[in-house]
């Protein structure tokens, strides 16, 4: 059944010391940052926060730091996506012991899997928690697109895979998600450029990065078109857009996040390699686009 998840939620960035480590200060800074500036809830481990380039227990650690500096005040989801069933399972259980609303997965990727691995995947999340789960369709990922009936199928069969995270970037699929199978799964919109379009479709919720660097612009969307502000939400629409844009047209989405916040005054250092800190070209560019929105950055 569909979970009462509503609103904006972020896509945590990891911040890394110079010493390459997790930088625990930092990050319950961020989660403060985030739920002062209006965010509705909060997403670790994802793909913005760079979970490909952790182990598992540097995973397990970013979960209990966010979960405990959060302190019940917004609802925290994690992603658990793993090579295995077998991990996903393991970071779940922890995710949902240690105090997570919900918890969602990208399937197995690298391996081709047909539809009847991604159901079994699913399933094994579900029998593993007590705690929602949400399917997380990122076909440029996974190489596997889980189209909208095959979603609203498998939710109606299971009840605890309770929401989705769509990043296909198509607003067609968010829109039949909603209306199709709106009353059994809730649709997390997944593309930053779709930030006010897909409330507009009906969807309750969204999970982006650009929030690392716009909460507060990215909450106003949310409650403007939620209050019936309509004018006013597509006024700070238009205005986080190009941001959006920029962070979603290249190959370089963590990087960008990252080079963002430490434009804007709250470093989480670099991103871990292989990904490299994003060139001064469009570093440039990113500086400009921020002072645009009214997220000043210093010289």
């Amino acid at each position: 059944m569909p979970t009462d998840f509503h609103g904006v939620y972020s896509a945590m960035a990891t911040p890394f010391g110079a010493d390459g480590a997790i930088d625990e200060p930092v990050l319950r800074a961020s989660v403060n940052r985030a739920i002062e500036a209006g965010v509705h809830g909060l997403a670790p481990c994802g793909s913005t926060g760079e979970f490909t380039l952790m182990s598992s227990d540097e995973r397990k650690r970013l979960v209990e730091v966010v979960v405990e500096e959060t302190a019940g005040r917004v609802p925290v989801v994690v992603h658990t996506g793993a090579l295995t069933t077998k991990d996903a399972v393991d970071l779940s259980r922890h995710a949902a012991e240690t105090g997570a609303a919900g918890v969602f997965a990208v399937i197995p990727f690298y391996e081709p899997l047909g539809l009847d691995d991604v159901r079994g995947f699913y399933e094994a999340l579900a029998e593993a928690v007590d705690v929602p789960v949400g399917i997380y369709n990122l076909p440029v990922a996974s190489g596997v697109d889980l189209d909208s009936d095959w979603v609203g199928a498998l939710a109606r069969e299971d009840d605890r895979i309770a929401f989705i995270k769509d990043t296909t970037g198509s607003f067609d699929r968010v829109s039949r998600l909603v209306v199709d199978h709106g009353d059994v799964i809730t649709v997390f919109n997944g593309d930053d450029t779709l930030l006010l379009p897909a409330f507009t479709a009906g969807a309750p919720a969204c999970l982006l990065g650009t929030l690392n660097l716009l909460p507060a612009e990215c909450a106003g969307v949310y409650d403007a078109h939620a209050e019936g502000r309509y004018e006013e939400a597509e006024e700070l629409y238009r205005r986080i857009l190009p941001v959006s844009l920029f962070l979603t047209e290249g190959h370089y989405y963590s990087a960008g996040v990252k080079a963002g916040l430490d434009l804007i005054g709250h470093s989480a250092g670099d991103p871990r390699l292989p990904i490299l800190p994003l060139g001064d070209e469009r570093r440039a560019k990113l500086r400009d686009l921020l002072d645009a929105v009214g997220a000043p950055t210093p010289a």
